[in-house]
């Protein structure tokens, strides 16, 4: 009789041992489908960056940086204020006016901010503010640029008003 009743005592409490490890056997089962998920969405975004990156050809760090710098995530108009400024300043060119306006075209999450600028000088000083706008790590697109030819005083002394309008990019 004891033989029988350590028996029943042995099955039971294999039953309820088991089902308490079954019990978390599904729980750790459904742990690991929802990380099999998360890796399947990283995997799926780890695609994308990298075929990113080839149709960018970004292969080292200081590539990544300077196209994120070329593009910023903010607007960051008070930096552009200065670079324009600073690029002037780094030419003796003197800036007469300075104005700006947000697009309200995106593209990829990409907006624009229109510059328009002004300042008077030759030939020269524009190629070298254009040079200078050039060799920023922010993008600028000049989109377009108008001269006026105006004499200055009672000489023959040409000078030229340059107004350029230029597109420089950030992510919304």
């Amino acid at each position: 009789m004891i033989g029988v009743l350590l028996v029943i005592l042995s099955i039971a409490g294999y039953v309820f041992y088991t089902a308490g490890v079954a019990g978390e056997n599904a729980k750790i089962k459904t742990e690991i489908e929802a990380k099999s998920a998360e890796i399947s969405l990283f995997e799926a975004e780890n695609v994308k960056v990298d075929s990113a990156k080839e149709a960018l050809n970004l292969t080292g760090v200081v590539d990544q940086i300077t196209s994120i710098a070329a593009v910023p995530a903010d607007l960051k108009q008070d930096d552009v204020i200065k670079t324009v400024i600073d690029v002037a300043d780094a030419f003796d060119i003197v800036l007469n006016s300075i104005s700006f306006s947000r697009s309200s075209s995106e593209l990829d999450g990409v907006s624009v901010l229109r510059i328009n600028a002004s300042f008077e000088g030759n030939y020269a000083d524009l190629i070298d503010f254009l040079e200078g706008l050039e060799e920023d790590d922010r993008l600028f697109l000049v989109d377009s640029i108008n001269v006026q030819i105006a004499k200055v005083g009672i000489s023959d002394l040409e000078r030229a008003n340059f107004s350029l309008s230029i597109d420089t990019f950030y992510q919304q």
